[in-house]
C-alpha cells in the first residue's frame, strides 16, 4: 500500500491528564496535569504558570493502583530500565487509556518525575542516586 493513503484513526477519549512515574520498576505517586485554559500543549507545558500540577493526584485509591500497575507493566513490557514517565487519560467513569511512555522525561525543578518523587518523600539528589544505583546494579548483574 502507498503509505500516503494510510491513516490512523482513534476514538476521542476525553479525560484528565495523569502522569505516572516509574523508577526501577516501582510506581510513584500520580501527577495530574491541569492546564489553566485549553489543552496541555507546548505553550501550556513550557510557559510558567499556565498549568497546575496536583501530586498526589486526586484519584480514587483503586484507580490510582490500577494506573500505577498499568504504568509498571508498560515500563516492563517495553524493556525500560532506570526511570520513565507513563502518560494516561482518565475519564469520569474511572476508565483510563495509556497515551505514551516517555523513556527520558525531564528532570528539571518543574518536571513531573521530581514532583512525583517529592510526593513520596524523595528529594532530587536522592532520586538521582536511586536511578544511578539501579543502573550500577544492572551493570553488575550483566557481567
Amino acid at each position: 500500500a502507498d503509505l500516503r493513503d494510510v491513516a490512523l484513526v482513534e476514538a476521542y477519549f476525553p479525560g484528565r491528564e495523569i502522569a505516572a512515574t516509574v523508577v526501577d520498576h516501582e510506581a510513584y505517586p500520580l501527577v495530574e496535569i491541569k492546564p489553566k485554559s485549553g489543552h496541555y500543549d507546548y505553550s501550556n507545558k513550557y510557559t510558567s504558570g499556565r498549568s497546575e500540577y496536583v501530586c498526589p493526584a486526586e484519584v480514587a485509591f483503586d484507580t490510582t493502583e490500577a494506573i500505577q500497575l498499568c504504568a509498571v507493566k508498560a515500563f516492563t513490557s517495553l524493556g525500560c530500565e532506570g526511570f520513565a514517565r507513563v502518560d494516561f487519560l482518565l475519564n469520569a467513569k474511572s476508565e483510563f487509556v495509556c497515551l505514551e511512555v516517555n523513556t527520558l522525561p525531564g528532570m528539571t525543578a518543574n518536571s513531573l518525575v521530581p514532583k512525583a518523587a517529592r510526593a513520596k518523600g524523595i528529594e532530587p539528589p536522592h532520586l538521582m542516586q536511586i536511578i544511578m544505583d539501579s543502573a550500577l546494579h544492572r551493570r553488575r548483574l550483566s557481567h
